[in-house]
């Protein structure tokens, strides 16, 4: 989703991006229904409830919900690859599907859902053990699996080789995984209820433990009671079996606070935020939903199916009464009055069900023990009206959208003239503060500058290098941000600190005085603008020819940098003497120069940017990015897409020719 955003304007790119990330998650939910053969509505219910469920409306804006919304597409890959009909096909299909995953750019969340793909399969692959009574070939579709997985590895190379070498400069690999995140004690109840601890709009308000979208897990009662007919009358079916193990993991991970702290800090799960398992938490019930609601359109004269859906619902009444009567707790007026408002639609949700299933039992008894199909489908098609109804009322609030870009404010556009593409620092105050504690903060929120081209020294990211803040504490004595958050915005209070990194410009609370040696600019809203002389994003300081380099905070004469695009430099030095060019690039893998062409070497300079040592007279020279591990990933990748590509053609030449290939036992298929 996020590499379609690139095709649009920048304004544009993260609309198409929700808009991306919702249609490959609800196609691929419905396909993997159809691919379990269920029927129209019973897929339909899956796309609708995975999409439109808490854990991916919640964050369907972020990168990791880029990710999980190929979760369809990759389960139903895997099923072909297991059935083994078509093989080279299949591993193809799977191999692109996972790759298209990881090009949607977050890892711990891929790897959650290889956590439960891999538990998936290897639960329907065991049933097909002789003991078991089932039979079956088990090696070979592993195999399969893991040639397709090589094989997307393979194809998303470009993007994941330079990711893995920035990911380990980074400090996210050590922060652990978030144990704070984890959802309050009665995070179960968040599956029925949107809105028990209110929510962050407008008319209410949020009075949850943790922040909204780690607690908004609710797809509904109807989709909960479902998966029991499910689990109750389709037990046999392997892929049941294998939905349920997933969803008791997920469930687990995400919502069981001991478990989070147990595996804290352990290599790879230990790194994770593990409430993100809410994703493939809700993808396994909704399916499992999708099984219930077509046994119930498939099979609505049998008992046994009508008996759970009743059984479920009167369950359900009964637990919401106890929880109304017994679990709304003591709050304040306002909290009471929002608690009580979420008990509209899981109420709406069981009489609608009840009322389903009471229509079903009539109409058996007055059809001579059987129904209609025409009812059978009006039934189910009445519980998904009202599930989609719920998902939608718990959902809407929460977004909103507009046809207009964001409108850059008085403020923003006198901010855009004064500084152009100089950095811009932020003063004294705590962007971290600000950012989770609600705090007042100079400049602009850190990473929704980019919107409005306003370059800060302010950042938002996992792959933030940990350098950043040992070279920010050697310097000045503070982290200037936050490592665990991974958000660093130091506060630029002195010249000496912003000509280091190249600060043009500092951002001040009106009334608070700039750096010592800045120079005042002009009022920025109610801030005020301060210039650094001498800063610049690249400088030329005198260094003589065999004596060490000179010192960090050595003052140094700007130099115009040219930027045709984002991965070079160019610049033009003239000088009598030897000189090092310092340049405020990060140094990370992949940066390389050249000096009229030949090849120029670059240092580390104060521990997270470059340097490099010119000679005296006239030189252009030329920075470019181009890590070489890309260049690997590239040819990891054509090689891939050509052996897939060949494979499938051969298996096509050979199908025409009458001679296809064998094909092992699919997972069991009946309804």
């Amino acid at each position: 989703p996020a590499l379609i955003g690139y095709l649009v304007p920048l304004r544009f790119a993260y609309s198409v991006g929700v808009l991306v990330t919702v249609a490959v998650a609800g196609t691929g939910a419905y396909v993997f229904g159809r691919v379990l053969k269920l029927g129209v509505l019973a897929s339909a219910f899956i796309g609708t409830v995975f999409v439109l469920g808490g854990p991916v409306m919640s964050l369907v804006g972020w990168s990791s919900t880029s990710v999980s919304s190929w979760t369809g597409w990759l389960f139903a890959a895997s099923v072909f690859v297991v059935r083994g009909n078509r093989r080279a096909l299949s591993i193809a299909a799977f191999a692109l599907v996972l790759a298209m995953s990881i090009y949607a750019g977050h890892p711990e969340t891929t790897l959650l859902l290889a956590v439960a793909l891999a538990l998936f399969v290897a639960v329907v692959l065991v049933q097909r053990a002789p003991r078991l009574g089932d039979s079956g070939p088990i090696l070979r579709p592993v195999v399969n699996l893991i040639i397709g997985g090589v094989a997307g590895a393979a194809l998303s190379a470009p993007l994941l080789l330079p990711g893995m070498q920035l990911l380990g400069l980074s400090g996210r690999t050590s922060t652990g995984n978030y144990g704070s995140v984890t959802v309050p004690d009665h995070a179960v109840l968040q599956l029925i209820f949107q809105g028990f601890d209110g929510l962050p709009v407008a008319g209410s308000h949020w009075f949850g433990s943790v922040s909204y979208q780690w607690t908004a897990n609710y797809v509904g009662v109807i989709t909960l009671v479902l998966a029991l007919v499910a689990l109750g009358t389709r037990w046999k079916r392997p892929e049941v079996i294998g939905l349920a193990a997933v969803v008791a993991v997920m469930a687990v991970l995400a919502l069981v606070p001991r478990v989070a702290s147990a595996l804290n800090g352990l290599p790879l799960i230990g790194n994770v935020i593990l409430t993100r398992a809410l994703v493939p938490l809700a993808f396994g019930l909704s399916v499992l939903a999708g099984i219930g609601l077509d046994a119930l359109a498939r099979d609505p004269a049998s008992a046994r199916v009508r008996r759970w859906a009743g059984w479920g619902f009167g369950g359900a009444a009964i637990a919401l009464l106890v929880v109304w009567l017994f679990g709304r707790g003591h709050l304040p007026a306002d909290e009471a009055r929002i608690r009580s408002s979420s008990f509209l639609w899981p109420t709406i949700g069981v009489l609608v069900g009840l009322m389903v299933v009471a229509w079903l039992t009539w109409t058996v008894r007055h059809h001579a023990g059987s129904i209609p199909a025409r009812r059978a489908h009006v039934a189910v098609g009445l519980l998904l009206l009202c599930e989609t109804a719920f998902l939608v009322a718990a959902g809407a609030p929460v977004w909103t959208s507009s046809s207009q870009a964001p409108v850059p404010t008085p403020a923003v556009v006198s901010l855009q003239k004064a500084v152009g593409t100089s950095l811009v620092g932020l003063g004294t105050g705590s962007c971290v503060a600000s950012t989770f504690l609600g705090y007042p903060e100079a400049g602009i929120l850190p990473e929704t500058n980019i919107l409005y081209q306003v370059d800060e020294l302010a950042i938002y990211d996992p792959l933030v290098p940990s350098a950043y803040f040992s070279s920010w504490k050697r310097l000045t004595g503070t982290a200037g941000g936050s490592a665990y958050y991974y958000l660093f915005c130091p506060s630029v209070t002195t010249v000496a600190a912003a000509r280091q990194f190249g600060v043009g410009y500092v951002l001040e609370f009106h009334g608070q005085p700039g750096p010592v040696g800045s120079v005042f600019v002009r009022y920025v809203g109610d801030e005020e603008l301060y210039r650094i002389p001498g800063a610049a994003s690249a400088t030329l300081v005198s260094a003589p020819s065999g004596k060490p380099l000179p010192p960090d905070d050595a003052p140094g004469t700007p130099v115009t940098v040219r930027q045709p695009d984002p991965a070079t430099w160019h610049l033009a030095t003239d000088a009598s003497s030897p000189q090092v060019l310092r340049l405020r690039l990060t140094d990370v893998p992949g940066w390389h120069a050249t000096i009229d062409g030949r090849p120029l070497s670059l240092e580390t300079y104060s521990g997270v940017m470059l340097q490099a040592r010119v000679p005296p007279g006239r030189h252009q020279l030329v920075i470019r990015y181009w890590p070489a591990s890309f260049t690997v990933g590239l040819v990891l990748a054509a090689c891939s897409a050509v052996g897939l590509l060949a494979a499938v053609v051969v298996e096509w030449v050979r199908r025409r020719k009458g001679n296809p290939t064998r094909s092992g036992a699919p997972i069991a298929a009946s309804p």
